[in-house]
C-alpha cells in the first residue's frame, strides 16, 4: 500500500477502498437510539411489555375492553365445546363487553343468563358482537411492541426539531413516513386496534395521528394501508412531493459508530485478512478464487 505522504496510484485507491469497506464492515456498530436519551423529552406511557397491565395509562384502559382477560382461541367451538373458552372466562368478557355499566346495565347480565341458560348460548346468540371485542385484546397483544416504537419515532423527531436540527415540515414529515413503514407491516384487523389505541392517547403537539392527516390535507384514506411500494401522496402535503420523490427527506440511513483506521492499522488489518485479500485479488485483476495466490502470516 502506497506510503500516506504519495499520490495514490489507482490501483491504491482501488485497494484502499476495498480494504477499508471490509474494515468498516467488520468494526461498525448500529447503536438503536432509546427514548430518552440525549435529553430527548418523553411521553408518559410505556408499551415495551404488553403483558405488564400495571404501566396502562387510564385513557388506553378505556379503549381496551376486557384488558387482560382470557385471550383462548377458538372463543368457541360447536363441535367439541371442551376446546373452546372455558365458561367463566366466558361470563368475565360479558361483564367487562357488554354488561359494564357503559354499554348495558351490570345487574342485566343475570337476566340474560337465566333467558340463555349459560354463556355460550349466549355467546352464540351475538357472536358477532361479542367476538371482535374478545379479538381485539388478542390484536392488542401484537400492535403494543408497535406503539412503543411510534413513541420512540415521535420523541426522536421532536428531540431534532427541539435543537433546530429539523424543521416542523421535515419531523412530521418523517414521523408520518415512520407510520406509514410501521402500521402497514400489520393486517387489517390490528390496524383498527392500533388507530383506536394511538388515537385516545396524549402526543407531542402536532405529532398525534389526528394532527398528521390534517397536517397533510386529508382526513380519510388515511384509515387503512398496507406497504407494497412508494410512499402514499395522501401522507404528506403536497408542496412536499418532489422531496418525497427524490426520497432526499426521508433518508433514514442507520447512523454507525464507526471509528476511522490509520493508516497502519488499515495496512495491518489487511495483511492478516486472507479473505480479504483473496476477494481484492479477484476484485483487482479479475481472475477466478481458484487462481488466486496469497500467502497466509
Amino acid at each position: 500500500m502506497a506510503d500516506s505522504t504519495q499520490s495514490l496510484s489507482a490501483h491504491d485507491v482501488a485497494l484502499r477502498s476495498t480494504y477499508l469497506q471490509a474494515h468498516v464492515q467488520q468494526h461498525h456498530l448500529i447503536r438503536p437510539w432509546v427514548r430518552g436519551q440525549h435529553g430527548a423529552k418523553l411521553h408518559d406511557y410505556d408499551f415495551s411489555d404488553p403483558f405488564d397491565l400495571s404501566k396502562v395509562n387510564a385513557e388506553i384502559r378505556a379503549v381496551c375492553k376486557g384488558l387482560g382477560l382470557s385471550r383462548h382461541s377458538p372463543t368457541d367451538d360447536e363441535k367439541n365445546p371442551d376446546l373452546g373458552m372455558p365458561l367463566e372466562d366466558l361470563e368475565a368478557w360479558m361483564k367487562a363487553g357488554i354488561f359494564n355499566d357503559i354499554d348495558f346495565a351490570a345487574a342485566d347480565f343475570e337476566k340474560y343468563m337465566k333467558e340463555f341458560k349459560d354463556a355460550r348460548r349466549f355467546y352464540r346468540f351475538f357472536r358477532s358482537h361479542f367476538e371482535p371485542i374478545i379479538n381485539a385484546e388478542r390484536l392488542r397483544i401484537e400492535v403494543w411492541p408497535y406503539i412503543e416504537r411510534r413513541l420512540r419515532s415521535v420523541e426522536w423527531y421532536a428531540m431534532l426539531l427541539s435543537r433546530g436540527e429539523i424543521d416542523r415540515d421535515t419531523a412530521q414529515a418523517l414521523c408520518a413516513y415512520d407510520d406509514f413503514r410501521l402500521v402497514g407491516r400489520l393486517e387489517l384487523a390490528a390496524q383498527a386496534v392500533y388507530r383506536s389505541l394511538t388515537k385516545a392517547m396524549h402526543w407531542f403537539s402536532g405529532f398525534s395521528p389526528t394532527e398528521l392527516r390534517k397536517w397533510a390535507g386529508t382526513d380519510g384514506p388515511g384509515a387503512r394501508c398496507r406497504v407494497h411500494e412508494g410512499f402514499p401522496a395522501w401522507a404528506f402535503p403536497s408542496a412536499l412531493a418532489a422531496a418525497f420523490v427524490d426520497g432526499h427527506l426521508v433518508d433514514t440511513s442507520p447512523k454507525l459508530d464507526y471509528h476511522p483506521p490509520t493508516q497502519q492499522e488499515l495496512i495491518d488489518f489487511a495483511a492478516n485478512d486472507s479473505e480479504l485479500q483473496i476477494a481484492s485479488q479477484m476484485i483487482l485483476t479479475g481472475i477466478g478464487y481458484c487462481d488466486v495466490m496469497i500467502q497466509l502470516p
